[in-house]
This record gives C-alpha cells, structure tokens and sequence, in this order.
C-alpha cells in the first residue's frame, strides 16, 4: 500500500534495493520519505530490517519498536522484532512477539515455524513440535517445517515420527542429501541398516561428493561386517577430504577387523598427523600395537590418550590390557581400578579385573568382579564365560557347567565358551557331550587351535590316536608355536608307529627345547 503523497513506485523501489542487498542506499530513501511522513509504519519497519541485515541490531530492534507504536497492529513488524530478538538470543522475548504477531495473523505458518524454532532453543521441543505441526496445517508443503519438526522428534527421541516428517519431506524436495543423511543416521540408530545404507547411497548418488555420507557409509557397512565394502567408502571419503582424520581413523578400524594390522597402524598414524590429539586414534593405535606385540609403544599411546582425557574410562581399561599381556599384573589392577572409579557400571572393566585377579590367583576376587559384571547386565557371554573358568578351577564343575551353558544359550555362536564347556564335560568323563560341544566349537572357527587341541586331547582319551593325530596336526597348522603342540604330534605319531619324517621332527623338537620352548611334556620326552 502507497503512503498519502506518495505512489507505490517509491515504496517499490526501497523494496528492490532490500531485495537486491543494497541496504544503506535503501536507508538512505527511507530517511528522505521519513522527513514528509514521519508517522509511517511500514518505513521504520523496512528501516529495521536494512539495520538488522548490516548487523546492527540495537538500531533495528529499536526501528520495529517505533512502527508497533505507530501501529500497535502491525503483525510483520512484531514477526521481524521477533526473530532480530531470536538472533541476539533473548529467546522468551522472541516468543513473547512472535506470539504477538500470531495473535494479529494466526494463519502465518512461517511465524509458527519461527517461534517453533526458538522453542528449540530453549529446549521445549514438544512446543516447538506443537509450532511446526500447526505451520504443516496451514502449508503441508512448508519443508522448512518438516525439517524442523523431524529434528525436533529426533531430539525427543520420537524416531519413527522423526523417520515420517524426514521421508513427507523428501517426497516434496528429493534432492535434498542432508536430509537423506540424517535419516540413514535414524535408520542406523534403531538397528534397521540396510535402509541406512541405502540412504547414504542415495544421498552419494545425488551429490557424489557428499563426504559425510560416504563416512556414515562406511559405518553402517562396518556394522553389517562388511568391512570391505566399508573400507572402500572410508577411502572414497579421504579422496574427497584428504584431512579427514575421523575417517583415516575409521579406515584402521576395518582394516583391523580383516586382520590387516599394518595397514590399520598406517591409517591410525595418518589421522593422528592431521590431529595428534585425537583420542580415538590413539587409543585405537595403541590397541593395535599390542596386537602386533609392540607393547611398550602400545602403552605409551595409551598414557597419551590419558594425557588428553584424564577421564576416560576407556583409556585405563586399554591400559590396562595392555599391563595384563606385559605382565604387569598389580598396574593391570590399577588401571582397571581407575576405570571403575571413573564408571562403576563399566563392565568390560570388570571383567577384565576378573581375569587379572585369577591370574594373580585370587579366585575369590575374580568372582566377586565377574558377578558385578553380571549383575549389570546379566546376559554378558564374556563374563559368564570367565565365571565358568573361576568355578571350575574352585572345584565347583556343576557352577562351571551352567556358566558356560548360560553363555552359550545367549550367544550360540560362542565358540570360547563351547570349547571350555567341552574340556569341563571331558574332566567328568562325559565324552559324548565334550565331543558334541567341542565338534560345534571348531566348526565356527575351524582355525580355532585351542578346540582342535583339546579335541586331540579327548580322542587320546577314548583311545582314537587316528583322529587325535589330525586335530593335533590341525592345531599345529594354525599354531606352531604353541605349546606342546608339536610334542602332541611325535607323540601321537609314536603310538602309531608312523616314521616318516620322524628324524627331522625330532631334529625341529631339538632345535625348540634347546631354545627353552615348552615343546613336549616330560614322560612324551622319555619316549622319543
């Protein structure tokens, strides 16, 4: 509307300036048309939004003030104090003027979307749904609205209503790849992967320099334990953002589940020199040194990540672990200790304090560890597979049994727990459940040299040195270095009178006590 003298051509072109960002030359009419109509609204209004563009807020806050007192219904000018307000974050003003503003004009969805988003703010997301549900109402296209509203279900942790504001969106605005991101994060959250996945695709397909969501990518394959798949993604990222120490970080980690620990130790060093502090990656770097037998290198990263986080609970139980292979037993106690103090409920550290004190001998105190861990959560297989260990070396085979047993019924899969159920029924000469458990063992880790082992063992046992020779020769395979193994083969071999290569296993069995290797037991020796 036209100010009384003047035509719509001088209002519009104030407009232009604004729209086109030339905010000074528009203030400069505006204080020409404020000399012959000083007690127009809509001016100061306009004047308000150039200074609050050019950053001066005071200024603005006080020109929208002006037109509301010339126009105590002038709804825009409490909707643009309103949200200047929100922006020097005097956030229960805001919402006092945006409620203004509504009361003047209650269909205006983007003064419903805006109070919803200060209600954000101020962490009242229920409110802040309330707003953006009613803006929907009013516009059910207003994507800003669906955006808002599906972060503020997220933050409510209402996910599947978070998943249908995200998915009404992306019908109205398919190209939108953050969006598509955030929802495979939902997807991820509640377990449902494969949809996750195929978020982060399509996000990739749209934008195919979307890094986030080549990283996210290679989380979630990470979790499907497809870990190739996942190390792809996290390289793909690294081309788009060679810096992107989180990802260098992540690469290690997948490199390290397929058993490629030099390369995992690579990525660990190349993110820790974009970020020497990164915790994370010292951390993970020190775990993977232990696994390659660096162990005081190992150490020394994991008191660098105390260093920078003093309060990590995490940190001291890796410490500890470390400590534990070295053979610093009392410091392993320490440290686990530590984490305790930090996170009583912290249940790795538990069970980890469980096995340093049976190593030190104080069963009763490993059982006392173990059943804390449990009482926390009740179906920990490690802890209840650790129990099981601490009976029966207290004599307690019928405890022992149902701890292994227990385990076994939460995790089928749980070979460790198989194989010691296995031992513990050959203690008791029950060989047909031994064989059962120990046969289930080695068939979900046929590599596994304990199993293969043990089972050499039970067919020594029940007078089968046929089948006993071809676990102790799987076990050897796998293992070579272990103990006794090789004395297991010889021996077995002498029963059966088999001599081929006899004098060079002999020559190799030498060669091994001479090193002071315990290669065979002493009445195996008397044989030879």
């Amino acid at each position: 509307m036209a100010l009384p003298g003047t035509n719509q051509e001088q209002i519009n072109s104030i407009l232009t300036l604004f729209t086109n960002g030339r905010f000074q030359k528009a203030l400069d009419l505006i204080e020409k048309l404020l000399l012959d109509f000083p007690n127009e609204a809509i001016l100061f209004n306009i004047q308000g939004a150039c200074h609050a563009e050019l950053g001066a807020l005071d200024i603005a806050i006080k020109s929208y003030e002006h037109a509301i007192s010339i126009n105590p219904e002038y709804a825009k000018a409490y909707f643009n104090l309103a949200g200047t307000l929100h922006e020097m974050e005097k956030l229960n003003d805001s919402v006092k003027h945006f409620k203004k503003s509504l009361e003047i004009e209650p269909e205006n969805e983007a003064a419903l979307n805006n109070l919803g988003n200060v209600y954000v703010d101020l962490n009242e997301h229920t409110l802040a749904i309330s707003c953006y549900s009613k803006a929907l109402a009013i516009n059910p296209v207003y994507y800003e609205a669906l955006y808002s509203q599906g972060s503020s279900f997220y933050d409510l942790g209402q996910l599947q209503n978070a998943i249908k504001s995200y998915e009404k969106l992306l019908k109205i605005r398919p190209s939108l790849v953050g969006v598509r991101n955030n929802l495979g994060n939902i997807y991820r959250e509640i377990g449902e992967l494969d949809k996750a996945i195929e978020c982060y695709r399509q996000a990739i397909k749209i934008d195919p320099k979307f890094v986030q969501a080549f990283f996210n990518l290679g989380i979630a394959l990470s979790e499907t334990k497809n870990f190739n798949d996942a190390i792809t993604a996290y390289e793909l990222a690294i081309t788009i953002k060679q810096d992107y120490f989180e990802a260098h970080n992540n690469l290690g980690a997948a490199f390290k589940e397929i058993g490629q620990i030099d390369k995992a130790i690579i990525s660990y060093e190349n993110s820790l020199q974009i970020n020497p502090n990164y915790v994370d990656a010292i951390n993970n770097y020190g775990v993977a040194l232990k696994d390659i037998g660096r162990l005081k290198e190992a150490i020394d990263a994991h008191k660098r990540a105390l260093e920078i986080d003093p309060e990590s609970c995490e940190h001291y139980n890796s410490l500890g672990v470390v400590n534990m292979e070295i053979g610093n037993l009392d410091e392993a106690v320490s440290n686990y200790e530590a984490a305790m103090n930090i996170n009583p409920n912290y249940i790795e550290a538990l069970n980890n304090l469980g096995s340093v004190q049976k190593d030190l001998g104080r069963l009763d105190f490993a059982l006392e560890s173990y059943q804390k861990a449990l009482i926390i959560q009740p179906d920990y297989v490690e802890a209840l597979n650790n129990l099981g260990i601490v009976y029966k070396e207290l004599g307690d085979i019928e405890a022992a049994i149902k701890s292994y047993s227990k385990a076994i019924a939460i995790k089928p899969d749980y070979f460790y727990a198989l194989n010691n159920l296995g031992v513990t029924y050959n203690d008791i000469g029950d060989f047909e459940a031994s064989i059962e458990c120990l046969n289930e063992a080695i068939k979900i880790k046929p590599d596994y040299f304990e199993a293969l082992s043990n089972h050499g063992n039970l067919m020594v046992d029940m007078g089968n040195r046929d089948e006993a020779l071809n676990s102790y020769s799987s076990a050897y395979k796998n293992n070579p270095s272990a103990k006794y193994a090789l004395g297991d083969i010889i021996h077995t071999k002498m029963h059966l009178c088999l001599w081929d290569d006899f004098s060079s296993e002999v020559d190799q069995l030498e060669k091994s006590i001479l090193k002071a290797n315990k290669t065979i037991g002493p009445f195996a020796l008397l044989g030879v």
